[in-house]
Order: structure tokens, then sequence, then C-alpha cells
């Protein structure tokens, strides 16, 4: 039997995040339905709580697009810091 490494496995350590707001993981996939047009999805997950903080959903998305999204949750977590 071989051992195959998994897809997507990180060759970095693991961070132990202590409280919500403060990690975030964003994740971009691709699909398409069968008449074959093209959608991705922009998701953003908190680490702590792995409560689904954003989704986007467009027939274009590029990497910068979801940078407003993650600045208002930032000044949000902040404001709730304080």
């Amino acid at each position: 039997m071989t051992i195959r490494k998994r897809a997507g496995a990180s060759t970095t350590p693991i961070t132990e995040v202590e409280a919500p707001k403060v990690v975030w993981a964003i994740d971009f996939q691709f699909d398409s339905p069968p008449d074959g047009r093209k959608f991705k999805i922009a998701s953003m997950v908190d680490e702590h709580t792995r409560q689904s903080v954003l989704n986007i959903v467009e027939r274009s998305i590029l990497a910068e697009d979801p940078a407003p999204h993650w600045r208002r949750r930032s000044h949000s977590a902040t404001a709730h810091r304080k």
C-alpha cells in the first residue's frame, strides 16, 4: 500500500487561534453547471469559530475583489475588541 500526500496539504505548522475574528482563511473554487457557463466562489472562514463569514459567487472574481469585504470585517473586529 502506498501512502500518498493529500493534495493541498500544508507543509507549515498549524497555528492555534485563541479568539474569533483574528485569523481567516479564504478559498477560491471554480465550477460550471451543465450549460458550461463557469462561475467562481470565494469563501472566507473564521479559523477559530469555523464560521463562514464571506461568500462571493460571480462569473469572474479577481484576487482583489474580496478585499473590500475583508476590510469591513477587519474594521468590525477591531471595533469589537476595543
